[in-house]
């Protein structure tokens, strides 16, 4: 049977977060969180601006024009104004940062050794942990106030904890998405995937062409393009992931037509310098900021002829002030494949000075207080 959808409200130190059950993730600032407790304790939009106004000490005109904006936000406002009608988890504190969402690597290895691999990855690697020590991280990082998670490695489906997993983060009703290249999907994988209210199931697929494809991933275009039938055949969600280079921007549109022929979203990506794209040679790939706008060209082109096909590129809407803060800082973290805790995927690059927090040595912490702030190793217990 699958979860019930719901949507979460989690009280932060910088105000709060909703998470829906499409798995989409906002950031609120404090007023914004302020009015989204009212609305879900029963409030009126008026009777949220005078609690707002009686908060911070503003006048009745600028509490209703500050509750007028938030409930006018196009996504937001239908599920506080739905509230009655599904469920709402409610929790956190503003003394103590909560994660709201987990990048999870079950493991380091690959089947494949992709030339542009941000992770590194590759067919042979450390031990990995046993299904029961990821479940029992999974339980740990829920506590912690985990309600998204992308599932990825190395390649999830070598992993003897992917369905152990995926069935604790279903049983927790952790909005859940699967990234995968596709290479070991067949009939049995697919058909235990579509009993599992998973988001999406993202299968890489850079090109229409083989040769393309092929070139930076080794030999896996048929079996990718075999896993993403498969899976669309089971009613599993599936999102193409494809990684764009300059020399295959024309096949934006061309993965959309496949996309939009065979029931697929597709999210179009361009190569980044991270892990081992850093050795490209800069003239032959332009990882810079003219690819970035180059694919988003293209996306929005494609989009055109198109319309419904192109999976939102980002999931976190921040409505608060412009101003730029680590995701870390609000609740998103990555768990590398031995548990251990980090800012982000890449912290081994960015913050190699960050100590670890290993969730299986850690059962049952008292507080989140590992969480607070991300520059000191120390404050990870």
């Amino acid at each position: 049977m699958k979860a019930t959808p719901s949507s979460t409200l989690i009280i932060q130190p910088y105000g709060g977060t909703i998470v829906a059950p499409t798995a989409k993730v906002y950031f609120l600032n404090d007023t914004a969180t302020d009015v989204a407790l009212a609305i879900l304790d029963g409030c009126t939009a008026a009777q949220a601006a005078e609690r707002i106004a009686s908060t911070y000490q503003i006048s009745a005109s600028e509490a209703e024009t500050d509750v007028e904006t938030f409930l006018q936000h196009s996504d937001v406002a239908p599920l506080l104004r739905s509230a009655s009608e599904h469920n709402w988890d409610v929790f956190g504190s503003d003394e103590n940062t909560s994660i709201v969402e987990a990048d999870i690597c079950l493991t380091n290895r690959c089947n494949l050794e992709c030339t542009y691999c941000y992770a590194e990855s590759r067919k042979t690697g450390n031990g990995d942990l046993t299904p029961d020590q990821w479940v029992t991280a999974v339980r740990t990082l829920v506590r912690l106030g985990m309600r998204k998670a992308t599932v990825a490695g190395g390649e999830p489906t070598l992993s003897r904890a992917l369905f152990p997993v995926l069935g604790a983060l279903s049983d927790k009703r952790v909005a859940t998405q699967l990234f995968t290249n596709g290479l070991l999907v067949k009939d049995e994988i697919a058909e235990r995937l579509a009993d599992i209210p998973l988001n999406f199931v993202q299968v890489s697929l850079d090109s229409t062409n083989e040769e393309h494809h092929n070139r930076y991933r080794g030999p896996s275009h048929a079996l990718a393009l075999r896993a993403i039938n498969l899976l669309v055949r089971f009613g599993v969600p599936v999102v193409i992931g494809a990684n764009i280079f300059p020399d295959t921007l024309d096949e934006i549109a061309r993965l959309a037509q496949l996309a939009d022929s065979i029931g697929a979203k597709l999210r179009c990506n361009p190569i980044e310098a991270r892990g081992r794209a850093t050795s490209f040679d800069t003239r032959e790939t332009v990882v810079n900021e003219f690819l970035a706008s180059a694919v988003a060209r293209g996306v929005e082109e494609a989009s055109e002829r198109f319309s419904n096909v192109f999976a939102e590129q980002d999931v976190r809407r921040t409505l608060e002030t412009s101003e730029r803060v680590c995701p870390f800082a609000k609740g998103c973290i990555a768990v590398n494949a031995s548990a251990e805790i980090r800012p982000c995927s890449q912290a081994d690059t960015f913050f190699q000075s960050i100590a670890p927090w290993v969730v299986t040595e850690h059962p049952k912490p008292a507080t989140a207080e590992h969480f607070k702030t991300g520059h000191r190793g120390e404050q990870w217990g």
